[in-house]
């Protein structure tokens, strides 16, 4: 087997407040050596005993029957070895129930990442800096208990022993996710999780479909194959010890190639929409479910056309959500009225015209029209308006139907409506309002 010279700061805070530091370097075989036996070995060099130190990584401490094969060290992983007086001293390490949505277990979970060098997904390691020095000399003050608190920045308190023992400073944790093969920081993938028997039944929201359609929640909802370790495909990556699946935390769960075909369709058919908290983004493929998915990163699954795809209609549905278009040049751009609230002109007034930034030519603010219709359009064609058509109840956009059922779908925002209830196509209305 491969020895590996692993760095190691240690580190012992004095009674007047003053911190010793010193570097290591230890020797040790990862496929056989223990944390216990690296903690034997910092003990020699550096003459303290073992039940006085403390071996710390990613802001934990760790156990002493962990190998070290398991703590996927890299080239230029330095370890912190803590000097203290009791166990007592140190901040114990709490076992945490490892579901997708609700908490992570830190350490030893499988992660996963997309990772931009490698182009493709790889489970990942997760590692803790100090969000003030970016050192990783950091022991965190509890652990992350839901995917918001390393997402985010700012979220746990820690104690820094680069900067954060300065004037009794608090310092606070940034979490890293590096992919396992490269150590590249990757985006992690917040909704990929290793496969199991069934879904966790925390990630199962109370009234879903899944709790009573009767659809067993190892299988995946489009395909229905099985979702099983066994039944899956091997990974398409070596460093993938399994097949995630993708799970939105609504209990209907996804294999890899089913999202990937979701993001594709779901591109071609308008089934994105913009959402107010996480973007551009698409649904639970299961019908009435609500789930969406939160990070874009994921629609990298779905190949790199597919993506660049994506995110060339999603700045074009951010643009189109609050733009309106040259009546010249058809270039769309953003324009706030001087007045805000009010552009339509009173009797007297002439009517408010948009400079196009791009061809610098004026249109009329109200109708969107050069030249101007606004002093055209009577009582009465208000009315057959009003009458012919209706708004989209998602971006009210004017529609006229002219002719089969009462299904509609926004060619502006892809929404399916009713024209007879005006609110989302639902299965009523597919019952009561098809041909009214």
């Amino acid at each position: 087997s491969l020895l590996m010279n692993v760095p190691i700061t240690l580190r012992e805070r004095r009674p007047d407040g003053h911190v010793d530091k010193l570097e290591l370097t230890v020797t040790v075989d990862p496929s056989l050596d223990t944390v216990a036996e690296v903690l034997k070995k910092v003990s020699a060099l550096c003459e303290v005993p073992t039940g006085r130190l403390h071996l710390i990584l990613g802001g934990s401490r760790l156990q002493p029957e962990t190998s070290v094969q398991q703590l996927q060290l890299g080239p230029s992983t330095s370890l912190l070895a803590l000097v203290v007086e009791t166990k007592e001293q140190s901040i114990a390490t709490t076992d945490i129930v490892n579901t997708p949505e609700n908490s992570i277990k830190r350490g030893l979970s499988t992660f996963f990442v997309y990772c931009k060098n490698c182009k493709c997904v790889r489970t990942a390691k997760l590692r803790v800096h100090c969000s003030a020095c970016d050192s990783t000399s950091i022991q965190v003050q509890r652990e992350p208990e839901r995917w918001s608190d390393v997402l985010r920045s700012d979220r746990i308190p820690a104690e820094c022993f680069e900067c954060g023992t300065q004037a009794g400073a608090i310092a606070r944790a940034r979490f890293v996710f590096k992919c396992k093969e490269c150590s590249e920081p990757s985006a992690a993938l917040q909704h990929l999780r290793p496969c199991t028997a069934a879904a966790p039944a925390a990630s199962v929201e109370a009234g879903s479909a899944a709790t009573t359609s009767g659809l067993t929640s190892s299988f995946c909802c489009i395909c229905l194959s099985s979702l099983d370790q066994d039944a899956l495909p091997p990974p398409s990556s070596s460093t993938l010890a399994t097949s995630p699946i993708v799970d939105l935390c609504c209990g209907h769960l996804l294999c890899l190639q089913c999202f990937a075909e979701l993001v594709k369709s779901g591109l071609k058919s308008s089934q994105f929409s913009l959402h107010p908290l996480h973007g551009y983004t698409i649904c639970c493929p299961w019908p009435t479910c609500k789930a969406i998915v939160k990070d874009p990163h994921h629609f990298a699954l779905a190949g790199h056309e597919t993506y660049s795809e994506y995110k060339s209609q999603a700045v074009e549905a951010f643009v189109a959500s609050d733009a309106v278009k040259c009546a010249h040049c058809d270039v769309a751009f953003i324009w706030e009225s001087p007045d805000c609230d009010q552009v339509s002109p009173s009797a007297n007034e002439e009517p408010k015209m948009i400079d196009c930034p791009h061809c610098s030519k004026q249109f009329c603010a109200v109708c969107r029209r050069e030249p101007c219709t606004c002093e055209n359009e009577t009582a009465a064609n208000r009315i057959l308006l009003e009458a012919t058509t209706r708004s989209c109840p998602r971006c009210d956009a004017r529609t006229e139907r002219n002719g089969g059922c009462a299904h509609m779908r926004c060619a502006a925002c892809g929404a399916d409506w009713c024209f007879v209830c005006v609110g989302p196509w639902t299965e009523e209305c597919q019952w009561n309002h098809w041909f009214s």
